[in-house]
């Protein structure tokens, strides 16, 4: 699995990826609220949840926009 990338096929390897994923996964976890928190201190509320749903909205769209471009779907 890791051979393409350059990378050998040991168990340390699969260690570090998984170690990786999962610092990366919990940093997500940690900082959401934090940031979220800061946002809501900051702005009203109602401010931050549209630009939380804009934000959502946009990486929604462009998701779906990449996957037609890809697929060589149409719109429609």
């Amino acid at each position: 699995m890791f051979r393409r990338s350059g990378m050998s096929d040991t168990i340390g390897t699969e260690a570090i990826v998984g170690g990786y994923f999962n610092s990366i996964v919990f940093l997500g976890e940690f900082l959401g609220p934090v940031i979220g928190g800061c946002l809501i201190d900051k702005y009203k509320n109602i401010v931050t949840a549209t630009s939380i749903f804009g934000f959502g909205a946009l990486v929604v769209v462009s998701r779906r926009v990449q996957t037609y471009r890809i697929t060589g779907l149409t719109v429609g």
